[in-house]
C-alpha cells in the first residue's frame, strides 16, 4: 500500500503553489473535428470553429464546455477556411478564400464582404487574419495586407517593400501600428547573433511608414542557433510571450519560451529545454502574470503559475495528440482542443506540496510521485537516490537538467513508516539532500 507523506522535507513551509491535475474531455461536437478556433469571451461564452466533413461548424457553449450547441453550418467542399475570429458574444467573424463571413447576431445571419484581389496574382489568398477590436483588423496575404478601420465595410491594401522579408506571427502593438516578424536568408541562420522570427518590423498606419523596431544584436544574442516562433501571445502592460524551437547544429531541437516585459523590445530567456518529443511548441495562453499553459504537437502540454520560472510537463495522453493544438481560458479554466478528438478541460483533483528548493533544485510532492526541477542549461544528467535512515539504497533515478525549471516525475515505492532520505548527484558529487519522513 502507498504511504502518505505528511511531514515536509528540512523544515520547509508548505506552498500550494500548484495542483494536481487532468486533462478531461468535455461535451461531443461534430465527429472527426478539425479545429479552426477556440474562443472564450468570458466563462459563459465559448465559441469553437471546426470542420467536419466538409462542413463549416460554430459551436457555443455556456458552461466552460461541457455542453456545446450548434449555431451555425456552411457546407463548405474545396473552400479555404483561413482565420476565424470572435469579437464578442454576438460578433463572429471568418474568412473564406477572399470572402469575410461575419455576423452581428450570434450567428442567426451572416452579412459577406468580398476582399477584392488587388494584384491580379492567383495564389494572393488572404492565408491570416487578425482583428484587433471589433472595428481595426487586417488580412495578410503572400504579397500585401489589408487594412480595415470600420469592420471591412471599406479597407486599403499595403505592398510589402521590396526591401525587406516579413513574416509570421503578426502582433498588434496599438491602434496605429503593427508588428511584422523579420525574416532572414537561410545562408544568414547560423551566423553569430542573428535570431530569426523575434525582431520585428513596425508599420505605422497614419504614416504609412516602415521601421525596423528591435534590431539590436547586443541586446538579443540569446543563442547562436536559429529560432523559429510559433506564436506570440500579448498580455496587459506591454507583456509579450513568445514560444517555438530552437534548432541546434546536430539537427536536435529544444523547446523554446521567451518573454519581453517592455512590448517586444528586449526579451529573457524563460525555457531551452532539449525536446523530448517529435512536436514542437505551438501555442501559448496566459491567464494573468503568473499562470500560463504552452500547447505543442502530439499533446505536449506544459503550465507554470510563478511566471514561467517553473514548469510542470504533463503526461501525454493519446487521444490528445494532433498537429495543430488550441489554448484558451473559460474564465480561470483552461480549454484544450485536439482536432480528431475534441475539447478538454484541466480539472483539480488534489494540491501539491513544495518539499524543498533553492536557486537550483525543486522538489514538490505530486500525488504518489515526487516531482523534481533541475535548473542547470548544460543539460546534464544528475542522479536521484533514496536511502532507509541507515544507509540502505532503495531505488535510484536519472534526472535530465534544463534551462528554468521543468518537472520530472519520481514514482514513490511502498514504504513502511519511518525517515528516509535522498541524493541528488552530478559525476558522483553530491549537489543536493532531502529527507521525508513518512506515516501510513
Amino acid at each position: 500500500m502507498k504511504s502518505f507523506l505528511v511531514i515536509i522535507v528540512l523544515a520547509l513551509s508548505s506552498l500550494n503553489l500548484y495542483s494536481k491535475k487532468e486533462w478531461v474531455k468535455l461535451g461531443e461536437v461534430a465527429p472527426e473535428p478539425n479545429f479552426m478556433q477556440l474562443t472564450c469571451v468570458d466563462s459563459n461564452n465559448c465559441f469553437t470553429f471546426l470542420i467536419s466533413q466538409d462542413i463549416l461548424h460554430i459551436y457555443k457553449s455556456t458552461d466552460k464546455g461541457y455542453n456545446w450547441v450548434e449555431l451555425y453550418s456552411k457546407f463548405i467542399n474545396e473552400q479555404v477556411i483561413s482565420k476565424c475570429n470572435v469579437i464578442d458574444s454576438r460578433v463572429l467573424q471568418f474568412f473564406s478564400n477572399r470572402v469575410l463571413y461575419e455576423t452581428a447576431n450570434g450567428a442567426l445571419t451572416f452579412d459577406t464582404i468580398n476582399i477584392d484581389n488587388i494584384t491580379g496574382a492567383t495564389d494572393n489568398l488572404v492565408f491570416t487574419y487578425r482583428m484587433y477590436s471589433e472595428m481595426f483588423g487586417i488580412g495578410m496575404t503572400m504579397e500585401n495586407f489589408h487594412i480595415t478601420i470600420d469592420k471591412w465595410k471599406t479597407y486599403k491594401t499595403i505592398l510589402y517593400p521590396d526591401s525587406i522579408r516579413v513574416g509570421l506571427p503578426i502582433t498588434f502593438l496599438d491602434s496605429d501600428n503593427l508588428l511584422f516578424t523579420k525574416e532572414v536568408s537561410e545562408s544568414a541562420r547560423y551566423s553569430k547573433f542573428i535570431i530569426p522570427h523575434i525582431s520585428f518590423y513596425k508599420y505605422n498606419i497614419t504614416n504609412n511608414e516602415w521601421t525596423l523596431y528591435n534590431e539590436r544584436t547586443d541586446k538579443l544574442h540569446l543563442t547562436n542557433e536559429p529560432l523559429n516562433i510559433n506564436n506570440i501571445e500579448v498580455s496587459k502592460n506591454g507583456v509579450f510571450y513568445a514560444v517555438g524551437v530552437k534548432y541546434l547544429q546536430d539537427y536536435s531541437k529544444n523547446d523554446y519560451i521567451l518573454k519581453s516585459v517592455d512590448y517586444g523590445k528586449n526579451w529573457k530567456k524563460l525555457l531551452d529545454k532539449e525536446s523530448n518529443l517529435a512536436g514542437e511548441l505551438m501555442k501559448i495562453s496566459f491567464r494573468d502574470e503568473n499562470h500560463g499553459i504552452v500547447v505543442g504537437e502530439w499533446g505536449k502540454i506544459l503550465e507554470t503559475t510563478d511566471g514561467g520560472i517553473s514548469w510542470f510537463q504533463y503526461p501525454l495522453q493519446t487521444e490528445m495528440m494532433c498537429e495543430n493544438p488550441i489554448i484558451t481560458w473559460a474564465g480561470d479554466t483552461p480549454l484544450f482542443a485536439a482536432s480528431e478528438y475534441g475539447v478538454y478541460s484541466l480539472q483539480t483533483l488534489s494540491g501539491i506540496e513544495e518539499l524543498n528548493s533553492n536557486e537550483k533544485f525543486k522538489v514538490y510532492k505530486f500525488g504518489n510521485n515526487l516531482e523534481i526541477a533541475i535548473n542547470d542549461p548544460s543539460n546534464s544528467t544528475y542522479n536521484y537516490k533514496l536511502y532507509t535512515s541507515s544507509g540502505k539504497s532503495l531505488m535510484t533515478q536519472d534526472i535530465g537538467s534544463t534551462y528554468g525549471f521543468v518537472f520530472e516525475p519520481v514514482e514513490l515505492i511502498d514504504l513502511n513508516n519511518g525517515v528516509y532520505y535522498y541524493t541528488i548527484t552530478k559525476n558522483n558529487t553530491v549537489e543536493f539532500t532531502g529527507k521525508l519522513i513518512v506515516v501510513e
